[in-house]
This record gives structure tokens, C-alpha cells and sequence, in this order.
């Protein structure tokens, strides 16, 4: 159940959108090419959704919200997608059965929502504001339309035979509109060949304004706007006219003069988002073609120099020249040591400081990487002026993270010099003991967490507790210790903190005693049948509303405890430390047939007072 909910905050929540074409399928008829959208039909307000098995209906009841599906005849259509949506939970998803019925359960009996359904070669039917216990929503699909047309040359006006062919929703605004949406990746292009030029899209969006464009070699690409079409209905005669292409043409360079291979060339428009279209070669030139006839932004990207742009005026049948000077920028070279010997494989990050003024060209914002050699040397080179931080961070006896050893130190680059860095790691002759038990019994299903600060940097470590509940690491610095205990126990996960300073050769020892009489207890209500709950204890009251999966999970992490919730709906939190506490509790479905667990999510949150020694009893209803 635990790993269910590590899986359930695993899923990211994408964007609502409405995907365009992207697969071409065979013609009709030998002179007209068929092109429909791929198996996932697009909708204006619902994510798309994956093909799944159809199950049976779920039975009816108060949360729930069932219906059927049918196509424009009435009959029942199978396998249709099903989503109930509200802004503030998201959406809850099924598939209609082979009667075309489905049942959505587990909702939220004081909400509305919006019901719709999708299926292959229909565009999207849906009902608002259905409140759950509503059994009879039914959903009538319309066929989708279809456009037809040809492909020109612009100047002769002979069909162009072989070329690709797109559907676009929403429509270019104008031609500027186009030619930024073309040079990027968000139009599905579609191969068509035909002696006439003729092409056919089907599953076009109904009762909406759309665009059909076409791009082919030697043209550049341009579109044909189209009034909206009735749903089963097909627009004809749809001409696109195909200019020359223009063609940009250029060299990379340094600021010394110095050919740049292998830089990335990205082109575009102003404050729209570039694409990586050409590399430079081993001279740094670089040659695109069939460019829209228009002023574009060229830019050159390469990780050892800043980064050059240049605005060009591209004509139709017309090679532009281009000339991108990359600036050489400073580097910062180092060694590190540990113990006075060096450290090899010790991973270095380097970070822009905190209003730290770069020179603009440069890729400031992403840190840069590398690795020491065997005689703990190292070199970064391509960096603006002003000032870093170079952080060394040595390989952990475990190989883990936890153990990680880093240090800092600040560096401030100059444009075309090399500054010098030294980072030594001092030895390390401290150590820390931890023994954790429960009512007086040791604990040895747990683990322990710790970082000691120093001045230069952290040293982080941590592992297992033993059979004696006990947990001891040495060799560390003198700093101040913050550790964390974690013990697992039948009802849940429970956590402790202590900080305190540690002193160069001290062998620090710490016993923390977990009592199961100072409790959280009680019952999640309102489970919907499949659906699985967890409670979180947080100290004090957060900031964070818990409205997101991203603080959901940063509430998770620093949480003092948190349990399953058993299928009664019973919870146990123990050993927890008086005080004021956040309670939440987050219900949602695992293995929902629907769609992604995350969309089935609720939860509520309850403030509670823990006493020494008293276990405090709650309901919780998401």
C-alpha cells in the first residue's frame, strides 16, 4: 500500500491541450490521400487519454455518475473515453463498456462536474455541472469532418507531388504567427505523395475555425485558414500555394577568429522559442534551407563559449550570409585534496552566485559539471565573468548519496584568463553514536539521516540501525549535527530530529526514546469501495496548502510521522512528541481502471494538540 502511494506522487500532471495529427493513413482512392488523426482523439478541455480495456460498469450511487455513450445514430459506442472533471480535483476517468454504458465513482458529493467523452474518428461530447448520483447522462458523439484540397508551386502554379501536409487548431493568427508555430516542434507533419498534389485530413475538428498547411523541399511552408465545418461534413477545394524557400548560410566563430565545430544552430523568431536546426561543422559553417521569407533571429549554442545570435533577412530563392561570433569567455581550473593527498573521481559543480553580473551570453543559469583525474585536477572552461561557487563533492564510502562529502569554495572569472582554485578537505576524527528504542525495546526496522555543517561545506551521512537499535559513523568533521531518526513500525513511519554540536574528536552519543502512548489514533470515513488512504502528521501548521503534488510530497518528506490507513478506514500514528500538529489525510484509488491514480486524489487537513502520554483520538473525511 505504502509503495501504491510512492507511485501514486510518482505521475506528473500535464497540461490541458489539444493535440494535432500525426499520422497519415492510405488513400481512398488512387488520386486522393487519406490523412486522419492518430487513435487518440483531441479534446478542447480534457487531457487525452490511453487506449485501456473496456470494464463493466461500476454500480450506481450517491458519488458516482453513470451513463451511456452513443454515436450520432444512437447506438451505443464502446471503449469511449470518460472523464468527470473539476478545476480544483481534477479528473476521474473510465471507459464506456461494449453497451456504451459507464459508471464514475468516488466523487465528491458537493461538487459538480463536467462529464465527457472521447472516442477515435468523433469529436468530444460533454454535459456540465452533472452532480454525483446522476445515472443518466448520455453522451452523443458527432463524426468528425474532413478537408480537402491541393498543393501548388506559388510561382508556376504546377501541383507540387511530393510534400507534407498538417492539420493546425487553433489557426495561425497571420503569417508572423506562422512562421514562428512552423520552425518549432508543434505542428504534426504528415508525408503525402500525389500526382495532382491532392491531399484529405480526416478527424478535423468540427464547428471550429482551423488551418491546413503544407511544407515541401525546396518551398518554405505556408497554410490555408478554413471556416469551421459541421460535424460529418468535409470542406473543399482548399488550395496552398508553396513559395521558394529561403536559404541562410554561415560560419561560427570565436572572438579570437577560431572555426567552432559542432555548435548547436538554432533559428526562430523574436521571443519566440528557437529550434535546433543545424550543427556547424569542423570549418563552423553551417547551411538551412527552405526558410520562410522573413527576418529571423539565428543563434549559435555551444557549452565551451557564450552564445552568438544575429537577426538575417531571408528571401525567397535567396542564400543569406551569416556571421556568429562566440565569445571566448574565462575558466576556472582547481585541485582538490582530501587529507593532504589527492582526491580523484571527487564530482565538481559549478553555480553562478546570487547576483553574481554575468555577462549575458553566457549560460549562467545552468551550473556546469566535471570530474577530477587521478591527481585531483580539474578544468571548466567557457564561463562568463564574475563570480561562482565551486563546489567538490567526494566519492562516499557506500557509494550513496547520504554520505556524500562536499566543500565550497568562491571563485571570480575573468573573461579569456584562468583562475585557480584550491578545495581541502580537512581530516575527519569526530564520530556519532545513535540508539533508538520503543518503550524501552530496541528499534531495528529504522534508519538515521545526518549532515554535519562546517564552514567550507557538508558532510552528509547516514544507514541502518542494528539489531541493537544502534547506528554509529566516524570520521567526521567538527560542525554542528543535524540527524534524523526514522523508524518503521507496524502502524506507520515515525521521525525524530536532533541537532546539536560536534567538536573535533568528540565521540558523540545520543539515546532517543519513541513512546507508543503518545499517539494520533483514529478513522478515515468516507472510503469510496477500491480506495486506499494514508495520513501525514506535520509539526505545527505549513504554509503550503497541500494543494499540489509537488507539496504534498515536500509536507510527506518533512513530516513526523505518517501511517496506511487500514481497509476499515482505521489509522495509528505513535511515538510522536507533544505539541501542535497538522493531521492530513489523502485518499485516492492505486489501481484506478480510470487513468492515473493522481486524478482520484482528495484530502483534508485537521489541526490537533498531542499530549505526553495520551493518545489523541480524530475522524478525518477527505
Amino acid at each position: 500500500m505504502l509503495l501504491a502511494f510512492v507511485v501514486l506522487f510518482g505521475f506528473v500532471w500535464y497540461a490541458f491541450q489539444s493535440p494535432e495529427p500525426q499520422s497519415a493513413k492510405p488513400a481512398a482512392s488512387p488520386a486522393t490521400p487519406v490523412l486522419e488523426q492518430a487513435e487518440s482523439t483531441p479534446s478542447l478541455s480534457t487531457p487525452e487519454l490511453e487506449p485501456e480495456t473496456a470494464p463493466a460498469p461500476q454500480s450506481h450511487g450517491p458519488n458516482a455518475i453513470s451513463g451511456a455513450v452513443t454515436d450520432h445514430t444512437s447506438a451505443p459506442v464502446a471503449r469511449a473515453e470518460i472523464a468527470a472533471y473539476d478545476p480544483n480535483l481534477g479528473a476521474k476517468k473510465t471507459t464506456s463498456d461494449s453497451n456504451g454504458r459507464f459508471s464514475i465513482g468516488g466523487l465528491d458529493t458537493s461538487r459538480t462536474y463536467r462529464v465527457s467523452a472521447n472516442a477515435p474518428h468523433f469529436n468530444e461530447a460533454a454535459a456540465e455541472n452533472v452532480s454525483p448520483g446522476t445515472d443518466d447522462v448520455v453522451l452523443a458523439l458527432e463524426p468528425m469532418s474532413a478537408a480537402r484540397g491541393i498543393v501548388v508551386d506559388a510561382s508556376t502554379g504546377a501541383p507540387v507531388t511530393a510534400f507534407e501536409v498538417a492539420f493546425v487548431f487553433p489557426p495561425p493568427e497571420n503569417a508572423a504567427d506562422w512562421n514562428a508555430r512552423s520552425l518549432g516542434s508543434s505542428v504534426a507533419w504528415s508525408p503525402v505523395s500525389d500526382a495532382s498534389g491532392a491531399f484529405e485530413i480526416n478527424d478535423v475538428l468540427s464547428d471550429q475555425p482551423f488551418a491546413v498547411a503544407a511544407r515541401a523541399k525546396g518551398h518554405s511552408s505556408a497554410f490555408a485558414p478554413c471556416d469551421a465545418v459541421a460535424p460529418g461534413e468535409s470542406i473543399d477545394g482548399i488550395v496552398i500555394r508553396l513559395a521558394r524557400g529561403a536559404t541562410i548560410a554561415g560560419i561560427v566563430e570565436t572572438d579570437r577568429g577560431v572555426p567552432v565545430a559542432d555548435a548547436a544552430i538554432v533559428i526562430g523568431t523574436t521571443g519566440v522559442s528557437l529550434e535546433d536546426a543545424a550543427r556547424s561543422d569542423a570549418d563552423g559553417a553551417f547551411t538551412i534551407d527552405d526558410l520562410p521569407a522573413a527576418t529571423l533571429v539565428v543563434s549559435a549554442v555551444h557549452p565551451e563559449y557564450g552564445f552568438a545570435r544575429a537577426d538575417v533577412t531571408a528571401a525567397a530563392g535567396i542564400e543569406s550570409r551569416v556571421r556568429l561570433v562566440m565569445a571566448t569567455g574565462g575558466a576556472i581550473e582547481g585541485v582538490v585534496t582530501n587529507n593532504g593527498a589527492p582526491a580523484a573521481n571527487a564530482r565538481i559543480h559549478i553555480n553562478t552566485q546570487p547576483g553574481s553580473n554575468q555577462d549575458p551570453s553566457f549560460r549562467s543559469e545552468e551550473y556546469r559539471q566535471t570530474t577530477t583525474d587521478a591527481d585531483g585536477r580539474f578544468m571548466v572552461s567557457g564561463l562568463g565573468g564574475g563570480a561562482y561557487d565551486v563546489m567538490a563533492i567526494l566519492p562516499s564510502d557506500d557509494g550513496g548519496s547520504a554520505s556524500e562529502v562536499r566543500l565550497t569554495a568562491a571563485a571570480e572569472v575573468e573573461t579569456g584568463k584562468i583562475t585557480s582554485v584550491t578545495i581541502a578537505f580537512a581530516p575527519a576524527f569526530a564520530s556519532v553514536s545513535v540508539n533508538v528504542t520503543m518503550n524501552g525495546e530496541p528499534v531495528i526496522d529504522g534508519e538515521v539521516r545526518g549532515v554535519i555543517g562546517t564552514g567550507s561545506g557538508d558532510k552528509r551521512f547516514g544507514g541502518p540501525l542494528n539489531d541493537q537499535g544502534a547506528y554509529r559513523a566516524e570520521r567526521l568533521p567538527a560542525g554542528v549535527a543535524y540527524v534524523e531518526i526514522i523508524a518503521n513500525q507496524p502502524t506507520g513511519v515515525l521521525k525524530r530530529a536532533i541537532t546539536f554540536p560536534l567538536r573535533d574528536g568528540e565521540d558523540a552519543e545520543h539515546d532517543v526514546a519513541l513512546d507508543a502512548q503518545t499517539a494520533i489514533a483514529g478513522r478515515v470515513t468516507s472510503l469510496a469501495e477500491g480506495e486506499h488512504a494514508e495520513v501525514i502528521v506535520v509539526a505545527g501548521q505549513p504554509d503550503a496548502d497541500a494543494g499540489s503534488v509537488q507539496e504534498l510530497l515536500a509536507l510527506r518528506h518533512s513530516a513526523a510521522g505518517h501511517a496506511e490507513v487500514a481497509e476499515d478506514g482505521a489509522f495509528r500514528v505513535e511515538g510522536i512528541e507533544p505539541g501542535a500538529y497538522t493531521i492530513i489525510a489523502v485518499a485516492f484509488t492505486p489501481d484506478d481502471d480510470a487513468g492515473d491514480p493522481i486524478d482520484s486524489m482528495r484530502l483534508t487537513k485537521t489541526p490537533v494538540t498531542v499530549a505526553d502520554g495520551v493518545t489523541t483520538e480524530l475522524d478525518l473525511a477527505p
